[in-house]
């Protein structure tokens, strides 16, 4: 069995933000966190964990500049994340900010897995 790749340090005072799901309200809301950044020159990187890339590379339709700061992380089920057993755990090591653009269901598992990071959590779903 191959060893997880090592995730690379990022510059000090960068932000990371993980998005959870990426439809209409979370490609938009990642948009605008973006814009927001370059506009006050914050270093900003994001993670978007979803069952299916190719959708969330969709969903961000003429938005396409900003996949060379988006690590996209394709799961087949978000359990193994929550439960701490999957090896793309090791891709929110950084993360400050985790945002469940997925469901409500996923708060709880979200909340536990935000404190076990050190991150914070925002939801962007009902």
């Amino acid at each position: 069995m191959d060893a997880p790749a090592t995730i690379t340090s990022h510059p000090p005072g960068q932000l990371t933000i993980a998005f959870f799901g990426l439809g209409a309200v979370g490609s938009s809301t990642l948009i605008c966190l973006s814009e927001l950044a370059d506009r006050d020159d914050v270093p900003l990187r994001f993670v978007v964990v979803v069952l299916n890339v190719d959708l969330a590379r969709d969903a961000l339709f003429h938005a396409e500049r900003l996949f060379d700061r988006i690590d996209f992380v394709g799961l087949p089920d978000f359990a193994p994340l929550f439960d701490g057993s999957a090896a793309e755990l090791e891709r929110l090591a950084d993360v400050q900010v985790l945002v469940n653009a997925a469901q409500p269901g996923f708060n709880q598992p979200l909340l536990e897995l935000g404190l076990s990071l050190d991150a914070h959590l925002g939801a962007c779903c009902a």
